[in-house]
C-alpha cells in the first residue's frame, strides 16, 4: 500500500464492538484522596528529612547550623528528587505512589 492510498482502505467491523462509547449520565464524584503526586511528595519529604538528619550527624552539627548552607542542601535535595523520579520511572515505569 502506498502512502496516498489511505483513503481507499476498507473498514472492517468486528462483531460485538461498537464504534461509540456509551456516556455515563452520572456526574463525576469528588476525588478519592490525595493523588499520586502528593504521595510522592510526602515520600520525598520523608527521604529529605532522613538525609538532613544524617547529614547533621555526619558533620556533627545541629540542624540549625545546616541552615547556613541551605543553598547547597537545596541543590543536593533537588538532585536527589531527580534521581528518585528517574530511577523509579526508568526501572518500573512508575513511581512508588502510582503503583
Amino acid at each position: 500500500m502506498l502512502l496516498g492510498d489511505a483513503e481507499h482502505e476498507a473498514e472492517v467491523d468486528l462483531p460485538g464492538r461498537s464504534r461509540s462509547r456509551p456516556r455515563s449520565s452520572a456526574p463525576p464524584g469528588p476525588p478519592r484522596g490525595p493523588g499520586p503526586e502528593a504521595v510522592d511528595a510526602l515520600l520525598f519529604v520523608a527521604l529529605a528529612a532522613v538525609v538532613l538528619y544524617f547529614t547533621g550527624r555526619a558533620a556533627r552539627v545541629d540542624l540549625g547550623v545546616l541552615v547556613a548552607s541551605w543553598r547547597w542542601l537545596a541543590a543536593y535535595l533537588g538532585l536527589l528528587a531527580l534521581f528518585y523520579a528517574g530511577y523509579f520511572t526508568g526501572t518500573t515505569g512508575q513511581t512508588p505512589a502510582s503503583s
